[in-house]
């Protein structure tokens, strides 16, 4: 099981094209993490993005950081790791 912590807005909106450009931007921004995820195994979700208390380890590291989410997730059996995951997502 993997927790995933971003500053970033990942709230899955089921948005497209010409709805609200916010929620067009959260669902792109949510697939762009699936797919990412995706690149070596299906994941599972097994709690989908929401927000989480600023006052998180992971927030303080960010001091500019207003709001961050969270989202749980699972994978086959070794087909990822932290460090593929770190990998996968440098740069994104």
């Amino acid at each position: 099981m993997f927790e995933l912590f971003t500053i970033v807005d990942i709230t899955e909106t089921g948005a497209r094209r010409g709805d609200p450009k916010l929620l067009e931007h959260q669902q792109q921004n949510y697939l762009t993490v699936m797919n990412t995820i995706g690149l070596r195994a299906n994941p599972t979700i097994i709690k989908a993005p929401y927000l989480v208390d600023v006052t998180q380890p992971f927030a303080k590291e960010y001091k500019s950081a207003k709001k961050v989410w969270r989202m749980v997730f699972d994978i086959e059996y070794g087909a990822h790791s932290i460090d593929m995951l770190k990998t996968d997502f440098n740069l994104l």
